[in-house]
């Protein structure tokens, strides 16, 4: 077999560990989601989308702590996703790290400046967050941090 034939054959095993990972996820079967997504980073540990997977199959299943760690794997291998951050912010806010937590949520906006959402939550967790920063890059004039709370549904 050629060089790219084993290539194909194991990319092609991975992303069928993948799939068996997304549809325990999706059945809410956390511990065979969380082994198919391990067993996949075994085989290719360069895929931060996968981390981010693993990341929140752990965090369902109560595993915050390894979930912080698997969302740090995912942001060393792709530093500029806003997205993880946040991800890892509300696993650190759940363990009880609010500074971290707050850290994190600055990095997303930092990355995203638009993420009024980000913004909203550094806000609500009493951390001083970089509004003037925000405000400067044009994208919420006069914004203001809003609270939801007194919002009932119907």
């Amino acid at each position: 077999m050629t060089l790219f034939g084993r290539l194909s054959e194991k990319k092609n095993r991975v992303a069928a560990i993948i799939a068996r990972g997304d549809a325990a996820r999706d059945q809410q079967d956390w511990s065979t989601a969380i082994s198919a997504y391990r067993d996949s980073l075994d085989k290719d540990p360069e895929r931060p989308g996968i981390w981010v997977q693993y990341a929140h199959v752990l965090k369902e299943n109560g595993q915050v702590g390894e979930a912080i760690a698997a969302y740090r794997q995912a942001i060393g291998r792709r530093p500029g996703d806003a997205e993880t951050y946040v991800h890892l912010a509300h696993a650190l806010k759940r363990q009880g790290n609010i500074g971290e937590a707050a850290g994190a949520l600055e990095q997303a906006v930092s990355l995203n400046p638009s993420d009024i959402e980000s913004v909203e939550e550094l806000h609500a967790i009493g951390h001083p967050a970089t509004l003037d920063r925000v405000k400067s890059s044009g994208n919420f004039d006069g914004f203001r941090p809003v609270s939801y709370t007194h919002l009932t549904l119907p």
